[in-house]
């Protein structure tokens, strides 16, 4: 909503790449959602080479202390590579 010049609340349309482009912000802005995104991150790292997904995390403004619970899970293992468990 926004205000038009008269003072009345307008609607306005928001084109779909806007909206998902704000919801990606949303994502990433909470802490399951920078976790889900550096888990996505790991995931497309084929060589599991832990150097580059922290290269790769911190391009995208993510710690990779962010993975912690995943790692406390037992979701994943890190060390010199980064390796999901079944």
């Amino acid at each position: 909503m926004s205000l038009s010049t008269n003072g009345r609340r307008e609607a306005v349309l928001v084109g779909r790449s806007d909206e998902c482009a704000r919801l990606d912000r949303l994502l990433v802005e909470t802490k399951a959602g920078r976790r889900r995104r550096l888990l996505l991150l790991a995931a497309a790292e084929p060589t599991g080479d832990l150097a580059l997904l922290s290269r790769s995390a911190d391009e995208l403004g993510i710690e990779i202390e962010a993975m912690a619970p995943a790692v406390g899970d037992g979701m994943l293992e890190l060390g010199a590579r980064v390796a999901f468990r079944a």
